[in-house]
């Protein structure tokens, strides 16, 4: 039904009903005094870098102290990431560990790279580093933060039992360590992985690197030295971590500990699980 022209409809006569309310204005005197007094106003703010605030203790987790009551050794895994899709999964992953009690009590803590922009977190994160038993970075490809993430580990490097850094810039890719296995050569004309990461990153590129990624580990385990072995462990963590899930974590940190962390050396791990990429 249509509305007769100067009949005002329900609703208008709601509004016009409706209680009116003041809007408070805020007085410019105080800043206008100010202003001409010559105060000088500070503005203070802060920030990490980053769009949102983050805080890396909700990715730290720390085993009971009955573990260590009971004898466990303790196992501390640093990471560092450029993003938090890995958090929940490294998280299920140490608290399953953990859960089982029978090998290690396991702690771990991550940072996001661009985290380490604020001096205060870098300081933790250098304080992390200096008691950490495996380091592990990803993705790493801003030069300055690069550089701290190598000034940080490189100086517990020998300490540690294992570094191990995914795809990240050739300064933190070199602190690699497995065994005798290591990438202190990247960059350099004779290293295999520099002739690798030379060739053109297209789609075949990607589909070569995954290839390499799933048969590679098949090859290696058949040759006898030390270096192959450690290379082939290499891989196998890359697969771990690029399958993603809190099974393949779980099983990457079992693997690690068990071949690298003298108190942990023989544990079983299970086969990486496959996904399609």
């Amino acid at each position: 039904m249509s509305l007769q022209r100067g009949c005002p409809s329900r609703t208008s006569q709601k509004l016009d009903q409706a209680p009116i309310f003041p809007v408070p204005r805020l007085s410019r005197e105080p800043l206008r005094t100010a202003l001409q007094g010559g105060s000088r106003i500070k503005c203070i703010a802060r920030a990490n870098g980053l769009f949102t605030q983050t805080n890396p203790e909700v990715r730290r987790i720390v085993p009971e102290d009955v573990d260590s009551a009971r004898g466990l050794p303790r196992v501390k895994v640093v990471y560092v990431v450029l993003e938090a899709q890995y958090q929940s999964a490294l998280s299920a992953a140490v608290q399953t560990l953990n859960a089982d009690r029978r090998h290690a009590s396991f702690e771990v803590v991550g940072y996001l790279v661009e985290e380490l922009r604020d001096q205060g977190t870098y300081s933790t994160f250098c304080d992390d580093v200096a008691d950490a038993n495996i380091f592990i970075g990803s993705l790493i490809f801003v030069e300055e933060l690069a550089l701290k993430v190598k000034a940080a580990v490189e100086k517990q490097r020998d300490r540690m039992d294992a570094v191990l850094v995914f795809p990240s810039m050739p300064e933190v890719m070199r602190l690699n360590k497995l065994g005798s296995f290591s990438m202190s050569q990247l960059g350099q004309s004779k290293s295999p992985f520099f002739k690798l990461f030379k060739r053109k990153q297209g789609a075949g590129f990607a589909d070569s690197m995954l290839k390499l990624v799933r048969t590679l580990p098949k090859v290696l385990k058949y040759l006898p030295s030390d270096k192959a072995r450690d290379a082939r462990i290499y891989i196998l963590s890359l697969q771990f971590w690029l399958g993603g899930s809190p099974e393949n974590l779980e099983n990457f940190i079992k693997m690690i500990a068990g071949s690298y962390v003298p108190a942990l050396k023989g544990m079983k791990i299970a086969t990486p699980i496959q996904f399609c990429f």
